[in-house]
Order: structure tokens, then C-alpha cells, then sequence
């Protein structure tokens, strides 16, 4: 914590005219800075009492006592039934409420990067008693041979924190992790709403983001940044958190001290498409139009997403504190919305962002801004102060009149920072309330305003006013810490317990107030053996048949006070248990590997010896009598498996006689046992088949072979060459979900149509629903399992899918997708060095500052380009132009069309040299560089592109390695150079 007044303090955020702040005004929030806020001006602003919806107050700073009605739930329990809650630890309400870690799988440049973390209690940075700790650690980056390494341990609670190794990054090891960490706040099932948001429009928290996320320095327009960056977001899903959610977010930058953020009723996208030629929702969205409250009261699910959380140190850590609800009347929810304000307590500087409703090519915006040290309104905004200095992200637009300018028509976000009057200084550094008004003064000409915006409204005191010409207020306090110690009297916060249910895991947690801590808890009378209290007032156990039952709890404080209260909890009858056991099938083998049913992508292709062939029951060895002749199984990107897990393999005997051998499996060899790579063969039970008879054997997986499993292959060391067959194999696990490999959905185009058929990825099997989470705005899932829509903002969205199946088997499956900007297979300032699209009927197309085309012997020209002609190896393939002459600067960029000549859609990266005039090898590695991934839909054209970060330099050549197995299906068409010393009319395209 910071000293800034020469006492220690603390930003706390309120809504204007709201209620008293927890504090009780610890600083006078009616102090009058200027006389124009009289108190018998009239009311133009109204709040009803903000209340708390989350203090974060954890009893003695400590996560694992929780806080008001909310208790703690660690990893390996999953007491409140969280999705994914075995694996990490959760906060839980005693209503069923949930707020959980949102981790996701993906370890590619393009997809982004694992990132562990976890959630902890922290009273050294708070507003006031304790506030939520995002603490992230470890992750996944691409290490320099291309594949992908990990950084720290995987840490998913706060126990596990404890038990790491906590070393720092080696050498060679990036100081910095792309993932980021997000929250997910749930009601009690996918349809329930949350009871606290009726009435309400605003929803704020206090946020104290890293230093390291940004500063005032790096915050304004260049080249590079076209507007300010989201930096915090919320996602609302209404009425079903299975369906589509809006997107509503703030911009503020790390200012050294806490950032308010206000969310009100207004979203800026939504998943299915916005809507208009703006993207212009009204407050409400699609459902509530107009209707902000109701927008809030039909509020199933919200994601918190820290944008900001990326691109960080490896031990980082965001605070988010005081989670509040209220209400505003009489305030501009249509032009100005979601508001946010941060404070820099050296400069004594604000920064504000807040979010226009209209983005277009002519949908410019200006605002005015004003502050008091008392509550602005409609009727005292002209008389509230101007700052000193507006400073624009646009700093060419900075302004001494109170005027902050949109910095870019075609988005939302608008960006300030504010310095104050000098003789107002001190007022802050007294700790005054400051209150901050805005006030939407755009003539947005040539652009068709949403009707509600000039809807009148009859504020009292000023009679009837347009809604866009109302005023939006923030406020921000400061407040001492209070370290009172809580002196009342020992009692029970907890009423009631939930029901339980006959035959099933229970659990409820206890709360309690007053006294000295730490406590101690004790069941005096409990209904059988299996109940048990932990320290913290957690409680569990096994409930058996009965109606009801009696519980009676004991607490006693430090000083040796205790008191005794009896539960009556209603026991209901489990109608229909399920079994915890799930059997899932893996491989059915048919008359080929392309008839073979294989549920996941994740192990998606046949293994097989050169003997070994198909019959319409499964696969067997066909030719040759040695017991070495022998392999099959199934290979992919792998399945995350636990120890304990069983793999099932049925065998059929299709002979007249009796036969006895003992197979063996191999998860890390792909070929047959003694030869190839090698690899660690284990030994399976030794199996008896009897004539004509069918039996399953099983290998359960130890602690040692659990993770991914990439690999299953089975020999089944047998003399017998067609009378065992191998029919299938399957999956028994106890494990409530499968988690499957991130895949990567095609890359779509800002504003174009988008589809993306799941099947191709065999996830189809047997499903009876699919949940989306955050799927990128302008989608939808369709019931054909379709993902859909309109591609709306550019960018790289990381979503999951929660396919529920007929089995009661759950697969989750993390996905992304690119979105590029609407411009991006149009360039300008670009010409073509060689095109080889045309060959057939204009030969090849070669730029005059380049002599030869050069390439590999195995490299040739089919259909329409260069690709691999001979052989099918990755490596036996270069091709393109030498014996030149051209300049490449910072940013400059060499862009390759290719075209996927196959029946399935490809993903790869492709390397580039701008020295080597040869085949890329090991000795020549260094002169080569990785280009992203590149992803083309079957018979379709695709992009990619190389941005220059060096010195400007001169060069002769350019050399394309395609880096994937194939022969004549990649083809290279064209490769095209982008500069901005050529002609702006030189435009490359394609359509």
C-alpha cells in the first residue's frame, strides 16, 4: 500500500448519489469543494441504497474461512458442484452461487497459452478487511525448436501453491506469459438468475490491475494502437448461461492506484450479431429494450475477463475488491456507457474510459467532462470544473476546455486522462471525494441516431430532456483503513443448511460472527460416522436413507467462548443415481481404418502393422505366422487420462480351437515391439480365449503414465494369425468430464459471413446439447451443431464447447478463432514479386527486381503453384525468387497465397528466409523464420503473413518452406511484397 496524504489510503469507488460506502463516510462525502452543489438544488440525479454483493471480507484474511455467506471449496472436493471443480478451487455461496477460475488449453501462437493460477485472500491490498487475490503462475510458451514447453508448476489452488517449486525462469525460459486468468460467476443452475440484480442498473467492483498491463506513456494513437485497448470486460449471458452473452467493457489503464468500474444496462456486442449498420444496441439489448432494469434482473451468468492479465510476468497478480449493485435514474444510458476511473497517487492524475454507442467510418464523438467535490447533476454540470488538461489518446486532440474526443469512429472505446485545477490538488491529497460528470455534446452528422436517444425525459427541476443529453456521473473516494476488530458478541450467521439428498455426497459450510478468532468447530451430534467439520466450519459427509436428520454444531473462539446450535436438514430420495463410472468407446475397428468408428479427434488414426489387416469384426494379423508381426492401436494429439483409468480391449476368437496369450501395450511406441523408435512396452493379464468366444482384458493406467496420452498400442504376442481379432477398445474412467485438445476453427474476416461444421473434428457422437462459453460475438450455435454468424471485431477469441452425450459423458473442448480485419486480403502499398497462379496460360509472373525462381528438386508446379511434386516430406519443398535487389524496413510485410488442394482442412506454418537460397536443415535453421499458423478450408485459398521487425536492410532473395507433410496439396500461388514506400494505389487483393 502506498502513501499518498501522509496517511495510508486506500481508492474506493462509488456510484454518484449512491448510498453510504461500508466505511460509514470514514471522509465526508458531503464536503462543498465549490458552492454552485448547493444542498437545496433540486434533485436531477436519483440512486436507490447501493448494496453489497460481494465484500471479499474473508474472516481473518484468509480464502479458506470465506466471507459473509460464502465459503471456500478447494481442489479435489467440488462441495458446491462446479464445472471442472475437482480440478481447482472455487468460492461458493450457501444459495448456490459460484465464482470460479476460467483456465484455457491452448498452446499455439495463434490460439494463445496455457496460463495456471488460482484465487487467495489479501488484506495487504484491499479497500477495506481483505480483497479477492487473482494470483497467476505458470504456462505453456513455444520454445525455439517450435514445440511447446511449460513454465512453473500447474497451480489451480492455493494448497497447491504452497506444495510448488516456485523457481524463477531459466535461461532461455520468456519473462513474460500470454495467458491470461478470467473468472466465471454462476447462479445455481444454467436458467436461474440472480435474485440480488432485480431493481437494479449498475453493477460496479474495484479493480487494482499490475503495473506491468500499461502505463500513460504507451496509452496513445500510433500506427500500432488504433484505439485504446480493452482492458476489462464483462460477459452477461441472459436468461440461459448455456446461450450467447453480450460484451460490455472499460479501457483504463494501470494508474498506480484502484480503478472503479462502473457496468450499467447498456451491452456493446453480442454473440449472435449487433444490430444496424452501427452495431448501436439500445440499453437493454435485443430482450429489454429500453428496459435497463429488467436487463439486470434476467441475468443467468458473467464472465469477469481481464484482458489485461496477458502478456504478463510469470508470478502475477490482479485484485478485484467490493462487488456492488444500485440503481441510477435520470442519467444517459444510451451514448455514454460503462464508465470506469483509476488514479495515479504520485501524479495525482485520473485516467477515464467509458464507450460511445455507435461505431461507424463517419461515427466521430466528442464529450465534455467536468468534476466537483460534491455530486454533479443535470442541472450543475456548467458549473462543475473544467480539468486543467483533457489528455486525448489522440494527444494531437488534448484539450484545455474539458473536451475528450473519440480516437477512432469505427470503435466504442473512448480514453482520458485528467489533470485537476492546482488548487484542487490538495483537496485530493486530503482524501475529498471527487466526483466526475460527462456529458455527450457529438453532432454525429450523416449517421441515423437510434429513436430512444431523443426520447424526452422529464427530469425534476429541468423539465423535459433528450436522453443523449443527459449527464453520466462516477465517483471516487478515498477512505482510511479500518483495522477495528469485530468485539461482538460469539453467534451463528448460518440459519439453515440446504437438503440433502439420500445416498450422495453432502457438504455446507458454516458461518459465524463475533467473537476472537480463530475459531474452533465441532459436531456434537451428527446422523452417522462419514460427517465431518474442518476448521474453517466446512461440512461433509455420506447421507443415508432417512427423512430427516439431526445436526448440532459447536463453536469456541481464541478466549474460550462457546455456543451450540441444532440443525434439522430434510433428506430427499436420489431417484435415480447415476454411476460414477463411465465406459467410453474409443475405437470400434471395421473393414479399414477409414470405416473404423473412432469417437475423438484427440485419437484419431489407426496404427497398424504391415501384417495386420481389417475384417468386418476388427483387425487382426492377416499375413505371417511370428508373434512380433503384430501392432494395432490409435494415435492423435492426445487425451488427458488420470491414474486409475482403464482401458478395455475386447477380442473375439474366430477359430475352433482354445487360445492363450498375454498382450501388451505401449503408449509411448507407435510401430512394433524391439523395432523403430522403441519405446516402454507393459505386460497385460494374460487372457484365455475359448473356441468361438469373445472376452475384453484391461490395463489400468498408473500414476506414472497418467496425462496425455497420445498413444495407444496393443501386440497381442500370439503365433495365431487370423484367429484373434482385435475388436475395440474402450475408456473407463471416474473422471466427470473429458477433456479434449484445443482445436483451431477456420479463420474468418471482419464483417463476412462465417460457418464452421463440428463434425469434422467427431464430436458428434451421441449428443443431446452443447454449451458455449464465450464464443466470439456475431456466432451462434445452431442445432446442427454449426457454429455461425457474422464475424464482427478482428482479433483471437479462445472459447469452449460442453458437449453433453446420451452416455452421461461430458467432453469439453477448448477452440479458437482468428478474426481478421475487414481489409485483410486487400493490401495496398503492395506489388506482387512472383505469381504462379496463372502458369498454364501466361507463364510464371516474375517482379523485375528479382532474375530466378529458385527450388527444390522434389518441389514443382501443379494446378495452380509450386508444392511438393516427388516426395511428401515437409522438408523436401522450397521455392521462390533470387538474384535480387529490395529493401525491407521495420513493418514492411511478404504475404503468401496459398491454395489447400484437399478434401480437409489444413493447418500449418510455414517458414521463410530471407539468406538461404537451399532446402532447410538443421545447419541452415537459423537463416529461417516461422510464419503463424496458417488455416485453409478444403479447395480454398488462404493467407499468410510475415511482418519484417529489423533493421532496414537490403536483401536477394525470398525462400518458402510449406513445413507439412504433403505432396500437391498445399500449393503456393503467389508471394506479394507490402511497403509503405510504394504507391498507396497499388492494391494486392484476394477475392
Amino acid at each position: 500500500m502506498k502513501s499518498v496524504f501522509g496517511f495510508m489510503m486506500l481508492a474506493t469507488l462509488l456510484i454518484s448519489c449512491s448510498g453510504e460506502s461500508k466505511e460509514k463516510n470514514k471522509q465526508s462525502s458531503t464536503s462543498t469543494a465549490n458552492t454552485e452543489s448547493s444542498e437545496n438544488s433540486p434533485q436531477t440525479s436519483v440512486a436507490n441504497e447501493d448494496e453489497l454483493f460481494m465484500s471479499f471480507d474473508f474472516i481473518d484474511g484468509k480464502i479458506e474461512n470465506g466471507f459473509d455467506e460464502w465459503f471456500y471449496s478447494d481442489k479435489g472436493n467440488n462441495d458446491c458442484n462446479v464445472y471442472n471443480g475437482l480440478s481447482q478451487s472455487n468460492l461458493c455461496s450457501i444459495d448456490g452461487l459460484k465464482l470460479s477460475p476460467y483456465y484455457n488449453y491452448y498452446n499455439t501462437s495463434h490460439m494463445g497459452w496455457t496460463r495456471f493460477g488460482f484465487i487467495d485472500a489479501d488484506t495487504s491490498i484491499a479497500k477495506k478487511g481483505a480483497s479477492l487475490k487473482v494470483q497467476m503462475t505458470g504456462g505453456a510458451y513455444a520454445n525455439s525448436e517450435g514445440g511447446v514447453s511449460f513454465m512453473g508448476p500447474e497451480i489451480k489452488s492455493k494448497q497447491d501453491f504452497m506444495d510448488a517449486d516456485l523457481t524463477s525462469p531459466h535461461l532461455g525460459e520468456p519473462s513474460t506469459l500470454d495467458g491470461g486468468l478470467s473468472l466465471y460467476l454462476k447462479t445455481q443452475s444454467s436458467t436461474a438468475l440472480f435474485g440480488q440484480f432485480k431493481g437494479k442498473n449498475r453493477l460496479t467492483l474495484w479493480l487494482k490491475m499490475p503495473p506491468a498491463a500499461g502505463n500513460l506513456a504507451s496509452q496513445v494513437k500510433s500506427n500500432s494502437l488504433r484505439r485504446p485497448n480493452i482492458q476489462f470486460s464483462i460477459y452477461p449471458f441472459i436468461n440461459d448461461s448455456r446461450k450467447g452473452h453480450y460484451y460490455h467493457y472499460v479501457s483504463n489503464i494501470p494508474m498506480g492506484g484502484w480503478t472503479k468500474v462502473q457496468f450499467d444496462a447498456h451491452p456493446l456486442h453480442f454473440n449472435g450479431g449487433s444490430p444496424g449498420p452501427y452495431s448501436a444496441f439500445d440499453e437493454g439489448g435485443y430482450e429489454f429494450s429500453g428496459k435497463g432494469q429488467e436487463y439486470f434482473e434476467h441475468i443467468a451468468a458473467l464472465a469477469l475477463v481481464p484482458s489485461f492479465s496477458k502478456n504478463l510476468p510469470v508470478f502475477s497478480e490482479y485484485y478485484i475488491d467490493e462487488i456492488r449493485l444500485g440503481y441510477v435514474d435520470y442519467e444517459n444510458e444510451e451514448t455514454i456507457n460503462n464508465v470506469g476511473v483509476g488514479f495515479d497517487p504520485d501524479k495525482l492524475l485520473f485516467d477515464i474510459s467509458f464507450n460511445d454507442k455507435y461505431r461507424c467510418l463517419q461515427c466521430s464523438a466528442e464529450y465534455e467532462v467536468r468534476y466537483a467535490f460534491s455530486p454533479i447533476n443535470n442541472l450543475n454540470f456548467e458549473e462543475a470544473h473544467v480539468p486543467k488538461e483533457v489528455i486525448n489518446f489522440n494527444r494531437a486532440l488534448n484539450s484545455s476546455v474539458g473536451l475528450i474526443k473519440k480516437p477512432n469512429s469505427g470503435y466504442n472505446q473512448i480514453w482520458a486522462a485528467l489533470e485537476l485545477n492546482q488548487e484542487h490538488k490538495i483537496k485530493v491529497e486530503q482524501g475529498k471525494t471527487i466526483y466526475f460528470a460527462i456529458k455527450d455534446v457529438s453532432k454525429r452528422e450523416g449517421i441515423e441516431e437510434s429513436k430512444v436517444d431523443n426520447e424526452l425525459v422529464n427530469v425534476p427541476g429541468l423539465g423535459e430532456i433528450k436522453k443523449k443529453n443527459l449527464v453520466k456521473t462516477i465517483s471516487y473516494e478515498f477512505s482510511v483503513i479500518d483495522d477495528s476488530v469485530n468485539d461482538g458478541p460469539l453467534s451463528f450467521v448460518t440459519e439453515e443448511l440446504p437438503i440433502a439428498k439420500s445416498n450422495t455426497k453432502y457438504s455446507a459450510q458454516l458461518l459465524v460472527s463475533g467473537g476472537v478468532p480463530p475459531y474452533n468447530f465441532d459436531l456434537i451430534k451428527r446422523p452417522n460416522s462419514t460427517y465431518q467439520i474442518n476448521e474453517t466450519g466446512f461440512l461433509k459427509g455420506i447421507t443415508e436413507e432417512s427423512e430427516s436428520f439431526e445436526l448440532i454444531a459447536q463453536i469456541k473462539d481464541s478466549v474460550g467462548s462457546a455456543i451450540q446450535k441444532s440443525f434439522t436438514v430434510k433428506v430427499e430420495r436420489e431417484l435415480n443415481p447415476i454411476n460414477d463410472k463411465k465406459v467410453i468407446l474409443l475405437a470400434d475397428f471395421k473393414n479399414s481404418s477409414e470405416e473404423t468408428e473412432l469417437s475423438f479427434y484427440d485419437l484419431n488414426t489407426v496404427i497398424r502393422d504391415r501384417y495386420t489387416g481389417f475384417n468386418d469384426i476388427g483387425i487382426y494379423t492377416k499375413f505371417g505366422m511370428g508373434e512380433g508381426y503384430n501392432y494395432q492401436g490409435i494415435q492423435g494429439p492426445g487425451l488427458d487420462l488420470t491414474a486409475g483409468d482403464k482401458l478395455i480391449f475386447t477380442w473375439h476368437n474366430v477359430s475352433y480351437a482354445d487360445h492363450e496369450f498375454t498382450p501388451t501395450i505401449s503408449f509411448t511406441d507407435n510401430d512394433r515391439q524391439g523395432s523403430g523408435k522403441g519405446g516402454i512396452w507393459q505386460q497385460m493379464e494374460p487372457l484365455t480365449l475359448v473356441a468361438s468366444d469373445q472376452k475384453t482384458s484391461t490395463y489400468t493406467l498408473s500414476e506414472r503414465e497418467s496425462g496425455l496420452i497420445n498413444i495407444i498400442n496393443v501386440a497381442k504376442n500370439s503365433t495365431e494369425n487370423s484367429a484373434i481379432i482385435l475388436d475395440k477398445i474402450e475408456l473407463e474412467t471416474l473422471q466427470p468430464s473429458i477433456n479434449l485438445q484445443p482445436i483451431e476453427l477456420v479463420e474468418g474476416v471482419e464483417g463476412r459471413q462465417y460457418q464452421f461444421d463440428l463434425s469434422e473434428f467427431n464430436i458428434d457422437k451421441n449428443i443431446t446439447n452443447i454449451e458455449t462459453l464465450f464464443l466470439p460475438p456475431g456466432l451462434v450455435l445452431n442445432d446442427k451443431h454449426n457454429i455461425e454468424g457474422v464475424l464482427v471485431t478482428e482479433g483471437h477469441y479462445e472459447f469452449e464447447l460442453k458437449i453433453h452425450r446420451n452416455d452421461n459423458i461430458i467432453i469439453n473442448v477448448p477452440a479458437g478463432i482468428k478474426i481478421h480485419p475487414e481489409d485483410y486480403y486487400t493490401a495496398s502499398n503492395c506489388k506482387v514479386i512472383a505469381n504462379f497462379r496463372e502458369w498454364e496460360s501466361s507463364g510464371i509472373y516474375l517482379d523485375s527486381d528479382f532474375k530466378k525462381i529458385i527450388k527444390d528438386k522434389y518441389t514443382g508446379l501443379y494446378l495452380n503453384g509450386f508444392t511438393n511434386t516427388v516426395a511428401s516430406s515437409g522438408s523436401y519443398n522450397y521455392q521462390g525468387v533470387s538474384e535480387g535487389a529490395y529493401k525491407l524496413s521495420n513493418g514492411d510485410k511478404i504475404r503468401l497465397v496459398w491454395y489447400n488442394n484437399s478434401d480437409e482442412r489444413k493447418y500449418f506454418n510455414p517458414r521463410i528466409s530471407l539468406t538461404s537460397v537451399e532446402r532447410y536443415s538443421r545447419e541452415t535453421a537459423a537463416q529461417w523464420e516461422e510464419f503463424d499458423s496458417v488455416t485453409i478450408a478444403p479447395h480454398s485459398y488462404g493467407l499468410g503473413e510475415y511482418i519484417y521487425s529489423g533493421d532496414k536492410k537490403e536483401y536477394q532473395s525470398i525462400n518458402i518452406n510449406v513445413n507439412y507433410d504433403q505432396k500437391t496439396q498445399l500449393i503456393l500461388n503467389e508471394i506479394q511484397l507490402v511497403q509503405s514506400s510504394l504507391p498507396n494505389n497499388s492494391i494486392c487483393k484476394l477475392e
